[in-house]
């Protein structure tokens, strides 16, 4: 059984955490919550979230800064966000956010099924992501091997190669 999957909630609306977190609390989702961009921030290094829920217009730091930070933090960037917004809900405020590196973009207010839906559908995309990141590992370890052993068959070869010359000298 494969652990759950871990999510953040990052929303200066406490109502909007507590209904977010309830749903997904219910759907099997471990959820940490933070209310500002610095703590949504602060906790994502913390706790290593699988997803974060981010809500675009926060206190301080807003959201495409932290969705700007996480993704390029090497410790982070597997790190799926989905940016959230009911202000910012016009098709340029979703190029931004994409372009900030956000994995998908949410208008609220949004339907509970839409909401599950698309963490569900990221939760896929990230495990065939990590299914692939353990195949390139188990790929580049087998040519490793493989390699080792061509180098051994040739070092055997070269030392017969130069026996042969000195038994024919």
């Amino acid at each position: 059984m494969t652990e759950p999957i871990a999510i953040l909630i990052a929303d200066s609306d406490t109502m909007v955490r507590r209904f977010v977190g309830a749903l997904l609390t219910q759907n099997g989702y471990v959820v940490h919550e933070a209310a500002s961009g610095r703590d949504s921030l602060r906790l994502a290094r913390e706790q290593r979230p699988d997803l974060v829920l981010l809500d675009v217009v926060m206190p301080g730091m807003n959201g495409l800064e932290v969705c700007r930070e996480i993704k390029t933090d090497p410790s982070l960037q597997s790190v799926f966000v989905l940016l959230m917004s009911g202000l910012a809900t016009d098709v340029q405020s979703e190029v931004s956010g994409r372009e900030s590196g956000a994995d998908d973009y949410l208008i609220k207010p949004f339907n509970e099924s839409l909401l599950l839906a698309r963490v569900r559908s990221l939760e896929r995309v990230q495990q065939a992501e990590e299914k692939l990141r353990q195949l390139n590992q188990s790929l580049e370890q087998r040519v490793a091997e493989r390699t080792a052993a061509l180098e051994t068959a040739n070092r055997r070869l070269a030392g017969e190669i130069a026996e042969r010359k000195r038994a024919e000298e």
